[in-house]
């Protein structure tokens, strides 16, 4: 399956959580637009004063592009706020809605299901997964829309400037744009493989807490210590048990046992 349908796949599964929603999206993305334009403004207005009020020393004209460089900003801060705001919002119950159906989801499958798969990572996949889900909301997808309006915004301001030399800067970008690619294609298996590391590790972590007594009955802290290191990609050697005030069987019983954690 090719990364577009895989990503647009993951679009159309999000996609009804996000529905109920989209108000509070819609109110960010308008205030998107007028926040970069804003952004552009201000040095736009910061020139104009520099031409036009401290050169000819014009102390109304500077006053009057002081007075609209600080309302440009002000309005900037409060359109800012606001896309902040929404997106906060929205994201957060989007991420209530979606913890609410996998857990639902959870809890519909099979008992065979829950056998097969072990509890730390389904518990990693209700949890950190969909924190992760709801950070790429607010930090991620909708953040991309306002770099993408303020890179056009700038581009349009440096070719009103100078044609030229905007060109010759813009020789950089077939580079700089192909790097990229491969660093977030890159980056995107990466993701994926932490992921996936993180829920095997914490579903380790939690069976073996679970059944802490028979591991410390076996004596077999040394052993799972160093599992749970290999896990981590630790190089180091297993450390030894801490004495601990739990009863443990004699070494000839525990000889004649075999753990199960195997």
């Amino acid at each position: 399956m090719s990364e577009r349908g895989t990503t647009r796949q993951q679009l159309a599964v999000i996609w009804p959580h996000v529905r109920p929603d989209l108000a509070w999206y819609v109110v960010a993305l308008l205030a998107a637009p007028g926040n970069t334009a804003l952004a552009v403004l201000q040095p736009w207005l910061l020139k104009q004063a520099i031409d036009r009020g401290i050169t000819p020393a014009d102390s109304a004209m500077l006053l009057q592009f002081a007075l609209g460089y600080l309302a440009a900003g002000v309005a900037a801060f409060l359109l800012e706020g606001v896309y902040t705001m929404a997106i906060g919002v929205g994201a957060t119950r989007t991420i209530n809605t979606v913890r609410d159906a996998v857990y639902a989801h959870a809890l519909s499958l099979a008992p065979s299901f829950h056998d097969r798969e072990p509890t730390g990572r389904l518990l990693t996949r209700v949890t950190s997964d969909v924190e992760a889900l709801g950070e790429t909301l607010t930090a991620g997808a909708f953040t991309i829309v306002l770099d993408v309006l303020l890179v056009v915004s700038v581009l349009v301001a440096m070719f009103a400037l100078d044609p030229k030399l905007t060109g010759v800067l813009l020789l950089v970008a077939p580079p700089l744009g192909l790097a990229i690619e491969v660093f977030r294609r890159r980056m995107r298996v990466l993701y994926v493989a932490v992921r996936t590391h993180l829920a095997e590790m914490i579903a380790f972590a939690a069976e073996r807490i679970a059944g802490i007594e028979v591991v410390q009955l076996y004596g077999d802290e040394a052993r799972v210590q160093g599992m749970f290191d290999a896990r981590l990609g630790s190089t180091a050697a297993p450390r030894s048990p801490r004495t601990s005030g739990t009863p443990r069987c004699s070494r000839s019983s525990t000889a004649s046992r075999r753990s199960p954690w195997r």
